[in-house]
């Protein structure tokens, strides 16, 4: 009922399935079909478009923490004379140093931000001290103005 082949570099191979439609049921027509994609050693697949098997569906490859992904999504093709899953995707550990810069730049923008915090509380306790300064004199000018004038 179904054709086969298989390749021994990635594994695709074709499968012709008659499709569920009445109307391709009685013309007889198939529907070409790549193998399933094996399941990743480090992290988790997820089909973009298709169901996963059909000429034209996309897989993608979402990597677990402190991992990076190398390589495109997976799309399903018909080949010449077969099917084939073009693209190669896989996870690769973060180095030290690019795990350990993205933790530096995290720190650093942290510091930064308190920094400016803290600049923008004194900057604001200045202003006010200065107007409390200012409205201290006027009154106290005032006051002298007015003692004055009683007198």
């Amino acid at each position: 009922m179904s054709g086969a082949t298989a390749s021994t570099v990635d594994g695709s191979r074709t499968e012709l399935k008659k499709t569920d439609d009445s109307r391709a049921r009685k013309k007889g027509h198939w529907q070409a079909q790549c193998s399933p994609v094996p399941l990743p050693a480090l992290g988790t697949q997820r089909i973009i478009q298709g169901n996963g098997t059909n000429v034209g569906s996309v897989v993608s490859l979402q990597c677990p923490a402190r991992h990076k992904l190398v390589g495109k999504d997976l799309t399903c093709v018909m080949g010449s004379s077969s099917t084939q899953w073009v693209g190669q995707s896989y996870c690769q550990p973060l180095s030290f140093y690019e795990d350990y810069g993205f933790r530096v730049a995290v720190l650093a923008s942290i510091i930064s931000s308190g920094i400016i915090l803290l600049l923008s509380v004194a900057f604001i306790t200045c202003c006010l001290l200065d107007c409390i300064k200012e409205d201290t004199k006027k009154t106290f000018e005032s006051r002298e103005a007015d003692a004055g004038q009683q007198e």
